[in-house]
């Protein structure tokens, strides 16, 4: 029995603490991500953002929204969500583009996301929108 006790001791300090020092050091580093997937990222939201808007404006024409300042203010916030995107695409292809870019851009979902908690609106603008946030 103590034979087991000193093997399995000796398994977890081989095995186990090795790994647990690793990770340790890759913790510790921020995440980079390659300009090949900043790319396929970009172009999976600017496309998932346009089948947003497509949706959006469908839903938009059914609900008491219609002609209201509400459509006027989600409409803003879409059409900036759009502008700060594109400025971040025309940035990342200048080899310019910073964290503050994407912040914008985040700041701008932030904005849709909250009035789209607030309103009901249809299934497929919901499903549309939660395919550019998981992007």
């Amino acid at each position: 029995m103590l034979r087991l006790a000193i093997g399995v001791v000796l398994l977890v300090i081989t095995v186990l603490i090795p790994k647990s020092a690793a990770l340790s050091q890759v913790v510790g580093q921020p995440y980079r991500v390659s300009d090949r997937e900043v790319e396929q990222a970009l172009k999976r939201i600017e496309q998932g953002s346009d089948r947003f808007r497509s949706s959006l404006d469908s839903a938009l024409d059914k609900s008491p929204l219609d002609g209201t300042s509400r459509e006027d203010e989600i409409n803003a916030y879409v059409k900036q969500f759009y502008e700060a995107t594109k400025t971040l695409r025309d940035r990342f292809n200048d080899h310019k583009s910073t964290s503050q870019d994407v912040q914008v851009v985040l700041e701008r979902a932030d904005r849709i996301d909250r009035f789209l908690r607030r309103e009901q609106l249809t299934s497929r603008a919901l499903e549309d929108w939660t395919a550019v946030r998981a992007n």
